[in-house]
C-alpha cells in the first residue's frame, strides 16, 4: 500500500514539474519512461512477492540458517538482474521507447535521453522492493497492527508455540479464550464470508483447542433476499465450530440489506 501511494505521489510531482519545464512533451516523455521502467521492474516485483512466503515460512519455523541462505541468494540474484537490466536498458533503450513513441519525434528524443539516465535506478530498485517484501514477511513495522494472513508455518502445531506472527491477533486470541460468549459477524460476499473473517478464523489455529465449550453467535447479512444466499457461509462457520466443539451456536441471518 505504501509503495503504491509513493508511486502515485511521485507521478503527480513528475507531471507538475515537467509540465512547467517542458510542457506536454515533457509529461508524455516521463510517462513513456515510467511505463518502460514498469515493464522491467515487474521482474523485481514478481521475485519479491514470490520469495516473501518462503521467508515467512522459514521465519515461522525459526530456521535462521535457511533464512540467511535465502537472503544471500536473493541479494546475488537481484544484483545480477540489476546489472543485466542496466545493460539492457542502455543497449536497447531505443527499441523500448519506440514501443510508445515514433522515432525522430521530440517526444521520442526526450524520452530516449531520459530513459538512459533513469535506467541507472535499476541498480537500486530491486533491493528496495526486496527489502520491503522481506520486512513484510517478517512482520516487522508499524503495519503489524493489521492482522496478517496465516502463513502455514506450523509453529503453533508442530512446536506447540505461540503464533510466529507478531501482530494484534495475539491479544484477540487471549480475549476469545477468556470470553464465555463469542459473537462473529460478516457480510456475505459471493455466497461466502468476507476475507477478514476468514483470516481471523485461520489465525485461531494457534489456540483453537482452547475455544471449546463456548457460546457462539454468528450474524450474517446479505444484499440479496434469496433464502439460500446464506447456506455456504453457515456451512463454513459450522465447519469452524465442528473443530472445537462449541457449547452452542446460534445463527442470525438478515437478507435484503444494502
Amino acid at each position: 500500500m505504501v509503495g503504491r501511494l509513493s508511486t502515485a505521489v511521485v507521478a503527480v510531482l513528475f507531471n507538475n514539474i515537467l509540465m512547467r519545464l517542458a510542457g506536454s512533451i515533457g509529461v508524455a516523455s516521463i510517462t513513456i519512461i515510467l511505463y518502460t521502467q514498469g515493464i522491467l521492474a515487474s521482474i523485481f516485483t514478481g521475485y519479491s512477492i514470490g520469495i516473501a512466503p518462503v521467508i515467512s515460512y522459514n521465519y515461522g519455523k525459526q530456521d535462521t540458517e535457511r533464512l540467511k541462505k535465502i537472503y544471500s541468494i536473493s541479494l546475488k540474484v537481484i544484483l545480477a538482474t540489476s546489472i543485466v537490466f542496466l545493460a539492457l536498458s542502455q543497449l536497447s533503450a531505443g527499441l523500448l521507447v519506440n514501443v510508445f513513441a515514433q522515432k525522430e519525434t521530440e517526444i521520442y528524443k526526450m524520452a530516449l535521453r531520459g530513459f538512459r539516465i533513469f535506467s541507472f535506478s535499476f541498480l537500486f530498485m530491486g533491493f528496495n522492493g526486496f527489502s520491503s517484501a522481506m520486512f513484510t514477511a517478517l512482520n516487522d513495522g508499524k503495519v503489524s497492527a493489521i492482522l496478517s494472513f496465516c502463513c502455514g508455518c506450523g509453529v503453533c502445531n508442530d512446536r506447540k508455540k505461540a503464533c510466529s506472527q507478531n501482530d494484534d491477533m495475539t491479544e484477540i486470541i487471549e480475549k476469545m479464550i477468556a470470553a464465555d460468549v463469542i459473537v462473529m459477524a460478516t457480510p456475505v460476499y459471493f455466497y461466502t464470508m468476507c476475507g477478514q473473517m476468514k483470516t481471523l478464523i485461520d489465525r485461531t489455529c494457534a489456540a483453537y483447542t482452547k475455544l471449546t465449550n463456548k457460546e457462539f453467535y454468528f450474524i450474517l447479512t446479505a444484499a440479496e433476499s434469496d433464502k439460500n444466499i446464506m447456506e455456504t457461509t453457515v456451512a463454513e462457520f459450522r465447519s469452524f465450530t465442528y473443530s472445537l466443539p462449541p457449547k452452542s451456536d446460534v445463527f442470525i441471518c438478515a437478507r435484503g440489506l444494502f
